[in-house]
């Protein structure tokens, strides 16, 4: 794995992606569950910043929906209001990145229209949560397939925590790539109701 090259992002942050990916894919060697290399990831990354929360949706068989699979410090309401996550074109970061299969970065939830319509309720319970920024890439098999989705929050709303999310847009990127080596891995493919 390469990790990005960004002047946003400091020689220690660096070298602890770094150690992150490699205690990831020690797990995986010795043969550790999804979840737990999953897990094991979301606190590396979340150690990095205290400001930011990450988590882990997977994709259902029919690749309509997300569960929750990891990420110890999203809140348990929030991971059950968000359980499943419909995959659509404007629904939050996470459904809109596996919809769009791409990279989406919502600066400030409060306005982004990605947070309307229907998805006006998830953006209601999301503020009271304190959540203000988000950030999500999805998990993509070789053959296009969304197997899920790495997203990261963040509580602050000070336009720092905002400007961090669009800085280290680029970082989880690596991150992202470690939990679909996982999931590619196990052989979970991103398929969680049967395997919760």
């Amino acid at each position: 794995m390469r990790l990005p090259e960004s002047s946003s992002i400091s020689p220690s942050v660096r070298e602890a992606l770094a150690v992150i990916h490699r205690q990831a894919l020690e797990l995986i060697v010795q043969g550790a569950s999804l979840e737990t290399v999953l897990d094991a990831l979301c606190d590396g990354i979340d150690a990095l910043d205290p400001d930011l929360i990450s988590s882990v949706l997977l994709a259902d068989p029919d690749g309509q929906q997300l569960w929750p699979k990891a990420g110890r410090r999203v809140p348990e309401d929030w991971k059950q209001f968000i359980t499943p996550l419909p995959i659509g074109p404007c629904v939050g970061a996470c459904g809109t990145a596996a919809f769009r299969k791409e990279r989406v970065i919502n600066q400030d939830i409060a306005t982004d229209p990605l947070w309307s319509g229907a998805a006006e309720k998830y953006r209601a319970v999301a503020l009271q949560h304190g959540f203000r920024s988000t950030w999500s890439v999805p998990l993509l098999s070789k053959d296009g397939t969304v197997l899920g989705t790495f997203g990261l929050y963040a509580r602050k709303g000070d336009g720092r925590s905002q400007r961090r999310i669009a800085d280290r847009r680029r970082f989880p990127g690596s991150s992202a790539r470690t939990g679909h080596d996982a999931a590619h891995r196990q052989g979970h493919l991103g398929r969680t109701r049967g395997s919760e």
